[in-house]
């Protein structure tokens, strides 16, 4: 991201490796992380933590907004 706000000479190559890194971070939390976290939980503390997250969600502006690759 440092080197996207520089608008070094490179930048379309900054904007790749971004994208490469940031759909690697993806996968990872998809086919590890939150497989791990599933199975480390129970279904309660799971839904605990949903309702958590919708809550802080309606508290938080930034996070107000429609995904439209989710819906």
């Amino acid at each position: 991201v440092n080197r996207l706000v520089s608008k070094t000479s490179t930048e379309k190559a900054n904007y790749l490796a971004l994208a490469d890194l940031l759909e690697k971070h993806i996968r990872f939390e998809e086919r590890s992380l939150f497989p791990s976290i599933e199975q480390a939980l129970s279904d309660d503390d799971l839904k605990k933590i949903g309702t958590e997250l919708k809550v802080k969600e309606g508290e938080d502006a930034e996070l107000s907004y429609r995904d439209e690759f989710l819906v």
